[in-house]
């Protein structure tokens, strides 16, 4: 039989013998590979009559290990060719030296490891293709000598240094082989720094949340963040003021992974500063919208709902950006109320307005903040667990503490989407107004006159500002259900 190389007036042609079922998989790129054809047989019985239909350019065998089957397979080809080179290859399961080495002693070309890439895989069919057009080459022009050499007597020298050549070819194939295993292992090698770094990092901005115990006697703070991945853009934060006001702010930056965390980061140092600096909600705001504008240009975007609470008054000054309303719940009535953002997702708009608002935080109330990845939660046949379902279970669960509470919200969540891990980032944060005790003596930070007069100025401002609220009775809540 004579084999045209494939290069030459048909596409490639390669032939895949099953072993076993169980990976045929693992080859289905070949499948996908434009510059080939594929045909496969699920076994060796009808071996001859195959490779006779359509005379293949390569014949891959895909055993679980590079067992006698396969080298009895091997030998059969190389026979039906009768010397004319077909490379054989065999995909296998197996790494044992002695198999391997069993396999190139029957004839085979080359082994693929199953551990190797998907693209690593077609570089080296490829490359069995290629070497096997030269080889095929180097046979014709063979041939070709010989008849000149018969024809005009001349030596046999030409012939020799043909085999030579197919022999060094061979060598090369196994040198490539062993290039190609060495890629594989730096690929691994930086795969696994890259994880080191990212869980480096994880622990970094898991140590950057704040520390909860040092609030107020009059309040309890409780906080939850859990990122989709490794890293996430959502946060919280917490920061007693002075004697008798305190700082609470959640924010979700658009995105998953590194740079959304730090972009989550920045933001919060600023914000951080902001406050500590004399600016109240509405001001930090528009001072992180401008930085995220400038910065990033609509490649980031953040939500965030910010708020200072007075243990003294009760009162709450809050800003929001584009944020999930927070909610206000009653342990003793199991009423709920909502207040809303009222500006727009931080940079998006170089020069957008937070309208502040205000309202007043009873004894026996808790204010709970969260990002939209609880109420974003999908059930598993695409059922949102949504705000209603939240209110509920926050109202439900006004006997338990601000720990079990935050814990028993995150359990119905995983029971109601039927995951172990969320599709995305969860922050909660709560904080209970139920304490009475006095308030420690603490320092307040320093500010400018200028900072002092901003600030008089803003909240005169803020007095007029209009809240969005929404009121719902728990009885209400039971007359939905029964009507459902």
């Amino acid at each position: 039989m004579t084999l045209t190389p494939s290069t030459q007036h048909r596409r490639p042609h390669i032939l895949v013998v099953y072993d076993s079922r169980a990976i045929r998989e693992t080859v289905s790129i070949l499948g996908i590979a434009d510059d080939f054809d594929v045909d496969e047989l699920d076994d060796a019985s009808e071996l001859e009559q195959t490779l006779s239909r359509c005379e293949p350019d390569l014949v891959l065998l895909c055993a679980i290990s590079a067992s006698t089957t396969a080298y009895d397979v091997c030998r059969r080809v190389k026979s039906f060719f009768d010397g004319v080179f077909v490379p054989v290859a065999v995909y296998s399961l197996s790494e044992d030296a002695d198999q391997l080495a069993d396999a190139y002693e029957a004839g085979v070309d080359s082994v693929i490891q199953v551990t190797i890439s998907p693209e690593a895989m077609l570089y080296r069919v490829r490359s069995l293709l290629r070497i096997r057009d030269e080889i095929l080459e180097m046979l014709q022009k063979s041939r070709n000598l010989a008849q000149a050499t018969h024809e005009a007597a001349v030596t046999i020298d030409e012939m020799q240094k043909a085999q030579e050549l197919i022999h060094t070819q061979n060598k090369q194939l196994m040198e490539r082989d062993v290039q190609i295993r060495q890629q594989q292992e730096e690929i691994t090698r930086q795969m696994q720094e890259m994880r080191y770094e990212l869980d480096l990092a994880a622990s970094v901005q898991s140590a950057m949340l704040p520390q909860l115990s040092t609030t107020p006697p009059q309040i309890q703070i409780e906080g939850r963040y859990i990122p989709a991945a490794r890293l996430g853009g959502d946060y919280y934060d917490f920061l007693r003021l002075d004697r008798n006001r305190v700082f609470l702010c959640i924010a979700d930056v658009s995105g998953h992974g590194v740079a959304p965390a730090l972009v989550g980061m920045q933001a919060r140092t600023l914000a951080r500063g902001l406050v500590e600096s004399g600016m109240m909600p509405s001001l930090v705001l528009r001072e992180v919208n401008s930085f995220l504008y400038r910065s990033f240009r609509h490649a980031y975007f953040m939500t965030m709902w910010a708020m200072v609470f007075d243990v003294s008054t009760g009162l709450v000054q809050y800003a929001g950006a584009g944020h999930c309303p927070a909610i206000v719940t009653d342990c003793e009535k199991q009423d709920w109320q909502e207040y809303a953002s009222q500006g727009v997702p931080l940079g998006v708009m170089p020069e957008a307005v937070y309208p502040e608002g205000r309202f007043t935080l009873k004894r026996g109330q808790r204010i709970l903040l969260y990002s939209d990845g609880i109420t974003e939660a999908k059930s598993a046949d695409g059922k949102l667990f949504g705000p209603g379902r939240l209110q509920e279970n926050l109202s439900a669960g006004g006997h338990l503490s601000c720990e079990r509470l935050l814990d028993a919200l995150l359990k119905q969540v995983h029971t109601f989407s039927g995951a172990s891990t969320f599709q995305d980032d969860v922050t909660l944060l709560l904080l209970s107004f139920d304490k009475a005790s006095a308030m420690p003596e603490v320092p307040s930070p320093k500010k400018s006159s200028r900072a002092s007069t901003r600030i008089s100025k803003k909240s005169s401002k803020s007095s007029s500002s209009s809240t969005s609220t929404r009121k719902r009775s728990g009885t209400n809540t039971a007359k939905r259900k029964r009507e459902a």
